[in-house]
C-alpha cells in the first residue's frame, strides 16, 4: 500500500507538470480519481513488464547465438586440428616413404655398381660420344664420359674403371701422350686401353701400340665389332669373366714362368712386367711351344677377332716382347719368326738353361754400353 501511494504522489507530480504547461489550467482545477491511478499504475506496469519481457527475452537470444558462435568457433578449431593431424600423418608416411625409396635406390645403385663393368670413353667429339656410351650403356656397362685428357685422366683415377676407350685426338692433352701417363701411373697401369681413331695408318697403329695401347679400332667402325673388342680386352685382362671360366694359373717351361694375376714373365729369375697383350701372345706363343702358330690364330686367340689386315699389329707387339726377352732384339733366338707361316717360340731347358741366363746377361751387358 505504502507503494501504492508513493506511485500516486509521483503520478500526480507528472501530470501536474504537463498540465501546468497550459494556461488555461491551474492546480486547483486538477483531480484525479483513485481508479484513475489505479488504471494508469496497471498499464505502467504492464508496459514495464513487457519491455522487462523484451530485455530478457533480446539478452537470451544474444547468449544463445553467443553460445553457438562459440560452439561453431570450437567445431572448426577441431576440424582443422584433425585436418592439420592428418596432414602431419601424411608428411610423415611420404618421407617414410621417401626415405624407404631413396634406400631402395642406394641399395639398387650398390647392387649395380657391383655388378657393372665400368668403362671410361674420352672422346671429344660429342656426337660420336653419347652413340658409343647409349650403345655400351644398353649393353649392360656403366660408362663415364669425358671430352678431353685432362678430365678423362681425373675420371680413371676417380673411378678406375674396368675399360679406357680412348680417342686419339683429343684437346689439351692428345690421346697418345694420356695413354703414356695411365700407363706410367702404378693406379691406372692395368687398366686396358683401347684406342679408337680415324687415323688407320699402318704408322698410326705402331705409334698406337707404342704407347703401350692394348689394342686399336680405326673409326667408322662397327659398333658390334667394337663391343667385341671390348669383351676381348676385359676377358684377356681378367677383370671380367664375360666370355672365359678359365681359373688364373702359373706356366712355366725352361727360364720361363708366367704370372697370370700379375701380367708377369719370370725371366731367368728376373721379374719382367709385360702388357696385357704382350702377356696374351707369349702365354699363346707358350701353349704351342716349338710349335709355328700362324697369325690368323694369334688374332683370333689373343685380339679374339678374325683375320683382317692387322698382322702389323702382332709385329708390333712381337718386337717389344723380343726387346724384353731377347739377348738380341734384332737376332732373335727365343720367338723366331717362320716366314709365310707364323712366329715360333723355342726356349732352352735343363743345362741348356744356365748356359742361357749367362749368354742373356752379357748380351744385355754389352747392349747398354752402347
Amino acid at each position: 500500500m505504502a507503494f501504492f501511494k508513493k506511485f500516486q504522489n509521483s503520478l500526480k507530480k507528472i501530470v501536474l507538470d504537463e498540465d501546468l504547461e497550459d494556461e488555461d489550467f491551474s492546480q486547483e482545477n486538477i483531480s484525479y480519481t483513485e481508479e484513475d491511478l489505479k488504471r494508469k499504475f496497471q498499464e505502467g506496469y504492464k508496459a514495464a513488464k513487457k519491455e522487462i519481457e523484451a530485455k530478457k527475452k533480446l539478452e537470451a537470444k544474444k547468449e544463445l547465438e553467443a553460445k553457438k558462435a562459440v560452439e561453431a568457433k570450437k567445431a572448426v578449431e577441431a576440424k582443422k586440428a584433425v585436418e592439420a593431424k592428418k596432414a602431419v600423418e601424411a608428411k610423415k608416411k611420404l618421407e617414410a616413404k621417401k626415405v624407404s625409396n631413396y634406400s631402395k635406390s642406394k641399395t639398387k645403385n650398390f647392387i649395380i655398381s657391383k655388378t657393372k663393368m665400368s668403362i671410361l670413353l674420352i672422346e671429344d667429339d660429342r656426337d660420336m660420344r653419347d652413340l658409343m656410351a647409349r650403345h655400351l650403356e644398353h649393353s649392360g656397362f656403366d660408362v663415364q664420359k669425358a671430352e678431353d685428357g685432362i678430365k678423362g685422366q681425373a675420371l680413371a683415377l676417380q673411378y678406375s674403371p674396368e675399360l679406357i676407350l680412348l680417342d686419339l685426338m683429343l684437346p689439351s692433352v692428345d690421346g697418345l701422350t694420356l695413354c703414356q701417363r695411365l700407363k706410367r701411373d702404378e693406379r691406372t697401369s692395368n687398366i686396358p686401353i683401347l684406342m679408337i681413331t680415324a687415323l688407320g695408318g699402318l704408322k698410326d697403329k705402331v705409334t698406337g701400340f707404342n704407347s703401350r695401347a692394348d689394342d686399336y679400332i680405326t673409326k667408322p667402325f662397327d659398333l658390334e665389332e667394337l663391343h667385341v673388342r671390348i669383351k676381348t680386352l676385359l676377358r684377356r685382362t681378367n677383370r671380367a669373366q664375360l666370355n672365359s671360366s678359365n681359373q688364373q694359373e702359373i706356366l712355366n717351361y725352361g727360364p720361363l714362368t708366367l704370372v697370370p694375376e700379375r701380367f708377369e714373365a719370370i725371366w731367368f729369375e728376373s721379374p719382367v712386367r709385360l702388357t696385357h697383350l704382350e702377356f696374351e701372345l707369349l702365354h699363346c706363343l707358350l701353349q704351342r711351344h716349338g710349335q709355328t702358330v700362324s697369325p690368323a690364330l694369334i688374332l683370333k686367340e689373343v685380339w679374339g677377332y678374325e683375320p683382317d689386315d692387322d698382322i702389323e699389329t702382332i709385329r708390333v707387339h712381337i718386337r717389344h716382347l723380343r726387346t724384353k726377352l731377347e739377348p738380341d732384339p734384332r737376332k732373335p733366338i727365343y720367338i723366331k719368326t717362320v716366314y709365310g707361316a707364323g712366329y715360333c717360340l723355342e726356349l732352352p731347358i735343363g743345362s741348356q738353361v744356365e748356359t742361357a741366363r749367362q749368354e742373356f746377361i752379357q748380351a744385355r751387358a754389352h747392349l747398354r754400353e752402347f
